[in-house]
């Protein structure tokens, strides 16, 4: 066995695999794994997530209301057809694994046939199979877990 997948599995290495899951669901509707990524914790109380836009505190919501909506920042209009996924990278740091994801986005107008492309670039910020901060680098989107800050020395 490599080392290297050895440390992966060590430290929560399925942390990558999950989020190659989670991205390989969509179609229509939200995978069941976002709920494994956003969940646990969730307390019902408006909080355990923050909104940001492009570094402006929009709000707070539950895990629960997190949605292919805000991931993708697609109007209710319309809906995923797939996604394809170009780039998957992952760095290591104290705070946890940081993953990149990048790849295109087919959607359509509710009730239309018509497919449009759009580009998406998301990081991740992981931490024992949950994430810990969502950022939408084309949309300047971020969505932080209350009360880990610190990454995973917090969780």
């Amino acid at each position: 066995m490599d080392q290297g997948a050895h440390r992966d599995t060590a430290r929560g290495g399925d942390d990558l695999e999950r989020l190659r899951d989670f991205y390989h669901a969509f179609g229509l509707g939200f995978p069941p794994a976002g709920d494994a990524l956003f969940g646990d914790g969730d307390t019902g109380e408006p909080g355990d997530w923050q909104v940001s836009r492009r570094g402006h505190k929009l709000g707070y919501m539950r895990a629960s209301e997190v949605s292919t909506d805000e991931l993708f920042a697609l109007a209710p209009a319309w809906e995923i057809m797939r996604v394809v996924v170009h780039t998957f990278e992952r760095a290591r740091t104290k705070r946890g694994d940081v993953v990149t994801v990048g790849g295109h986005l087919y959607c359509r107008p509710r009730g239309s046939w018509g497919n449009e492309r759009f580009a998406f670039l998301h990081i991740w910020t992981l931490c024992a199979g949950k994430a810990l901060r969502f950022e939408d680098l084309l949309e300047g989107l971020e969505l932080t877990r209350m009360g880990h800050d610190k990454g995973c020395s917090a969780a």
